[in-house]
């Protein structure tokens, strides 16, 4: 009996794990588990007794409830089905790294519901860096600056080069006079002038073959800032417009919240002075008896709300402002009358009475 038990006891054990597994790779148990439990064709002469009687499968299988009809299909997918969530996740990732700002074309209404502050937030993460730094940055640009430079270096360096021999030459002329003049008559050459005389040649014709090869890559070079400059211009322009129009949406927003700021203190202000009428009333204070005159001076139906409001439990007290602001807040007209019925009774401290 004990080695039945304990047979029994792995035998549902195996069960419960191998449930696990087929339930891990498809997604259906009760599929998995009815194709497992299917006597095979040597089972119609089997124990009645067995597990895999054809009755006692037949009433797992009533017993398991009808799996529905897209359980049944992810069964029948098998795991590939399962992973399909996952890459979705992934390909909707890598679309939106290549068009990150398609979720403000997705939801054009959506700047609309976004405060100042998150507006600035987002004009400044859409605004494009600058023309000028991106066109300087652009590789044809840099490849015709850097060709322009060296030529124009090239031209300075040969520059220098015959202005520096001719200062050589007028040097030695002047501390040898009598030499240059036989040099110069040809009675007696001079080969320090002869000398020099060929660098200052050869430096000058650098120069001057130079000098057009650097007015035309000087030329290039305005060319392709302003080829580069057009195309980075119509790349910027849509971001641009973006940022235009969030712009003008901030600047209302700011206009709006500045609005709602001064409402919201002509709010506090209008029911501390009412907190503050309704305290002096109801402790009796100089004036808020019932013959005073800076309680008579307020208005009837403003007099009987002081006194509800007195009526109610302290814990009751901050509900019924916030109810009375939210009013307020729909009812402006109904603001100023508030005010200048609670404004009724200042002015009246002369002559007051209980």
């Amino acid at each position: 009996m004990a080695k039945a038990r304990r047979a029994q006891a792995r035998r549902r054990l195996d069960e419960n794990k191998e449930d696990k597994a087929v339930l891990d790779l498809s997604g259906d148990l009760a599929a998995a588990k009815a194709e497992r439990d299917r006597p095979p064709v040597w089972a119609a002469g089997i124990d009645p007794r067995s597990y895999y009687h054809p009755g006692k499968v037949a009433a797992r299988q009533a017993a398991q409830p009808t799996p529905a009809p897209q359980v049944k299909r992810a069964a029948a997918a098998g795991v590939a089905d399962l992973r399909t969530p996952f890459q979705r996740s992934r390909q909707e990732a890598a679309q939106q790294a290549a068009h990150p700002h398609q979720e403000d074309q997705d939801n054009p209404g959506q700047a609309e519901r976004m405060s100042a502050a998150e507006l600035r937030a987002e004009i400044a993460r859409l605004r494009p860096p600058p023309l000028r730094e991106v066109v300087e940055r652009q590789p044809e640009l840099v490849t015709a600056r850097q060709s322009s430079d060296t030529l124009a270096e090239q031209w300075r360096q040969a520059q220098a080069m015959a202005a520096e021999a001719g200062r050589e030459l007028e040097n030695w002329r002047s501390a040898h006079p009598v030499r240059a003049k036989a040099h110069d008559s040809g009675l007696m050459r001079a080969a320090v002038l002869v000398e020099t005389e060929q660098r200052r040649q050869e430096a000058e014709a650098q120069r001057q073959r130079l000098a057009p090869r650097v007015e035309a890559a000087t030329e290039h070079l305005k060319r392709t800032r302003s080829s580069v400059e057009e195309r980075v211009k119509l790349e910027q322009a849509q971001a641009l417009a973006k940022v235009a129009e969030l712009e003008r949406i901030e600047r209302q927003r700011q206009d709006q919240e500045q609005a709602d700021r001064a409402k919201a203190q002509e709010l506090d202000e209008v029911l501390s002075a009412f907190k503050g009428h309704a305290l002096k009333r109801e402790t009796k204070s100089l004036g808020y008896g019932d013959t005073g005159q800076q309680w008579n001076a307020i208005p009837e139906p403003l007099r009987k709300v002081i006194e509800d409001f007195n009526r109610l439990p302290q814990e009751a007290r901050p509900v019924v402002l916030e109810r009375m602001r939210e009013n307020m807040q729909r009812d402006p007209q109904g603001v100023e009358t508030f005010r200048q019925g609670l404004q009724s009774a200042r002015g009246n401290d002369r002559g007051m009475s209980r």
